[in-house]
């Protein structure tokens, strides 16, 4: 018996072949996959623009802890660069996974985190995770609310930028432009980047 996969050679060079099944050893499960997304670093190596970076994980490592591993990488990476110091003020811009991981980063490091999601579900997982307030950016009066909430400091942003461009951007829009942001966007959409670039 064997599958199918996908095997990089190189740069723009991806081949579908056939393996043969390894046999299962004693507890042991074979999962047939349905779906597999495509993450940005596989684009880059894909076309040739990764390096290669490989940090093996203790034995014990529980494997749903293991699968955190590179998004919590990626977050703190970002909040790494940007450097809030304890007590500044910051909005995480999307309430999803990564959105969720800059917020209980941001208040594991004592900057004071709001949310911001249209989406009410979205909303209340941030809350319940304690952020200091979640709001909903298509509010008539988030502008104020955020002005309200952010109390005279400078305002950094972490924004995850996928297809509703229209939230971000208005949230994009109220950030300090002389304090740096960090926006996790689909491949060319942002980086890292300060001012308004």
């Amino acid at each position: 018996m064997d599958m199918e996969v996908a095997v990089c050679y190189g740069p723009h060079d991806v081949r579908l072949e056939r393996e043969p099944l390894e046999a299962l050893g004693p507890g042991d499960v074979r999962v047939r996959v349905a779906y597999c997304g495509v993450c940005p670093w596989d684009r880059r190596v894909y076309s040739g623009r990764s390096s290669s970076a490989r940090y093996p994980l203790h034995l014990t490592t529980p494997l749903l802890h293991a699968a955190f591993t590179e998004p919590l990488a990626c977050i703190v990476r970002a909040q790494n660069r940007l450097a809030r110091p304890s007590g500044s003020t910051a909005l995480a811009q999307g309430c999803g996974p990564l959105g969720l991981l800059h917020a209980q980063l941001l208040r594991h490091r004592g900057v004071r985190g709001l949310a911001a999601d249209p989406l009410p579900s979205r909303r209340e997982a941030a809350l319940s995770l304690d952020v200091d307030a979640a709001l909903d950016p298509s509010a008539p009066d988030f502008d104020a609310v955020v002005a309200e909430q952010r109390d005279g400091q400078r305002l950094s942003g972490h924004a995850e930028l996928c297809q509703a461009l229209a939230p971000a951007e208005r949230v994009l829009q109220l950030l300090d432009q002389e304090v740096e942001h960090a926006v996790f966007a689909e491949e060319g959409i942002g980086d890292v980047h300060g001012g308004s670039g």
